[in-house]
């Protein structure tokens, strides 16, 4: 047994905090005063969040020289960053935006791919991946698991869903999530409506990801109105989630809902930064320069 304090300091609202530790076992008399930290990062150069243990061998979720985050073994008796080792390499696209350490030696790994949610399980010690959770076009919105216990619980909502709780059991061979809970809406029929996904190049040639929802079999004869909506800056994707009066436009109305993920979001805190900074314009003339919209044999096709 290895008994530790991990303490994170941060600084403002950027991603980034130091790194200290105390070792409890060298403390002969119990605590008594300040404990005496041993200062891992003394800088503010990358975020560091603490994700599971095996004795003196860490586990840390950082964006150190990965935007896209990444997680790192740190053995804290031999804690100079050149002995730092990749469990899971950064991903060259998509945003790992948590993890969890489940069921003694598993780690749950939720990503952003185009903006909106993966989920997978991988092994603690080898960082292999083990397998990926089914999901639809949607957003893990919540997630409970712990690594003495041998199930996990993860909440799941979209444009046409408003949350559904998963269930699994990690100690059977074969591992399928079952529905625990569902929320449903009365009078609501989600299989008379489709989510798809299109791209489209902005100014720069950057692919914009795009949600449309609508009823199934429209016809896009320029007749439908279109709700547009868009947002980017501070790191704060829009992924997709449920809304009663937006459904009640696209049901009542005939209605489009179009959702470009404009530049901004939450594609790491170097494409933050370039969209904030750098391109400042880039992500308004993403948005004030929307794409045509056309339906050919099923197929969302999206042309400037």
């Amino acid at each position: 047994l290895f008994r530790s304090v991990v303490l994170t300091i941060s600084e403002g609202c950027d991603p980034v905090n130091r790194l200290f530790y105390c070792d409890l076992d060298q403390l002969a008399q119990g605590i008594n005063g300040l404990l005496p930290y041993v200062k891992l990062v003394d800088n503010f150069d990358a975020e560091y969040e603490y994700i599971a243990n095996n004795g003196s061998l860490f586990t840390f979720k950082t964006n150190l020289n990965s935007p896209q985050y990444k997680l790192i073994n740190v053995d804290i008796e031999n804690p100079e960053m050149k002995n730092w080792r990749d469990l899971v390499k950064e991903h060259e696209k998509d945003v790992l935006s948590w993890a969890a350490c489940v069921k003694d030696n598993y780690l749950v790994l939720c990503y952003l791919h185009d903006v909106k949610s993966v989920l997978y399980l991988h092994d603690l010690e080898s960082g292999a991946r083990l397998m990926t959770f089914p999901l639809e076009i949607g957003t893990i919105c919540g997630f409970s698991g712990r690594r003495k216990l041998t199930e996990v619980f993860y909440h799941f909502t979209s444009f046409l869903t408003p949350g559904i709780i998963y269930h699994c059991d990690l100690t059977k061979k074969t591992l399928e999530p079952t529905i625990f809970r569902e929320t449903k809406v009365k009078g609501f029929d989600p299989s008379k409506f489709e989510t798809t996904q299109a791209f489209y190049p902005s100014k720069d040639g950057t692919l914009i990801p795009m949600f449309v929802v609508q009823k199934k079999g429209l016809v896009f004869d320029g007749s439908h109105p279109c709700y547009l909506y868009g947002y980017g800056g501070f790191n704060i994707s829009i992924t997709p989630s449920f809304s009663t009066s937006r459904l009640i436009f696209i049901q009542n109305m005939g209605g489009v809902l179009a959702i470009p993920n404009i530049r901004g979001e939450s594609t790491g805190r170097l494409g933050t930064r370039e969209a904030c900074w750098v391109r400042s314009r880039t992500f308004l003339t993403t948005f004030t320069r929307p794409p045509n919209i056309s339906f050919k044999s099923d197929t969302l096709r999206v042309k400037n």
